[in-house]
């Protein structure tokens, strides 16, 4: 399934996102919500990374923008948007395609939220007996906590440094999408940190 993500799917969706219309973007949210549900987080795992990293490259960054600022001034040249965003005339286009990366990535982590942090996830839906055979069947039942932590590892260190920096991004839809994201990661931190907390000793059930 990893080669899959790598040879078909995520290249796929690296060269169609940079071309659909906003209007579009949530059916791909749909499109990847409902791709990777009921799914344990190792299968999607390369499209977890391969999101981070493209919001990590391409996310608006004030500490470049204060540098080019800088810059500008020293060459009394008209100011451009730097880095990976484009000069200031490409700068809309290039905000517009760090707003769909984000929306994406708030489609991923709704179903990393949905995923339950004590081995007791859902039944396996009724229809995905006739999505795949015995052999390729989703084996949802010997997911571990340890698969959605390697995840977490990854929002830890790559995805939520890169949205504080970006919180007073210049562009309203991104701050939305930025906004969303951090929601979704402090809930389900929240649910986990319960869940970590219930499967502890009970004060009540303690020997005194």
């Amino acid at each position: 399934l990893a080669g899959i993500w790598k040879s078909d799917l995520l290249p796929f969706l690296d060269d169609v996102v940079s071309k659909i219309p906003i209007s579009l973007s949530g059916a791909y949210f749909d499109c990847v919500r409902f791709s990777i549900q009921f799914s344990p987080p190792r299968r999607f795992y390369p499209m977890t990374s391969w999101l981070f990293s493209k919001i990590e490259g391409t996310l608006w960054d004030p500490s470049q923008s204060k540098t080019a600022a800088g810059e500008t001034e020293d060459t009394d040249e008209v100011p451009e948007q730097s880095g990976k965003n484009g000069t200031k005339h490409g700068a809309d286009a290039g905000f517009a395609i760090q707003s769909k990366w984000l929306y994406l990535c708030g489609a991923l982590l709704v179903e990393l939220d949905e995923t339950e942090v004590d081995k007791s996830r859902r039944r396996t839906p009724w229809y995905t007996v006739y999505l795949s055979n015995g052999s390729d069947e989703m084996d949802t039942n010997t997911e571990t906590v340890v698969d959605l932590q390697e995840s977490w590892t990854l929002i830890r260190e790559k995805l939520l440094p890169r949205l504080m920096r970006a919180l007073g991004h210049p562009y309203e839809s991104c701050r939305d999408h930025i906004a969303g994201c951090l929601f979704r990661i402090c809930y389900c931190h929240r649910k986990m940190s319960r869940s970590g907390t219930s499967r502890g000793p009970s004060r009540c059930n303690s020997n005194s």
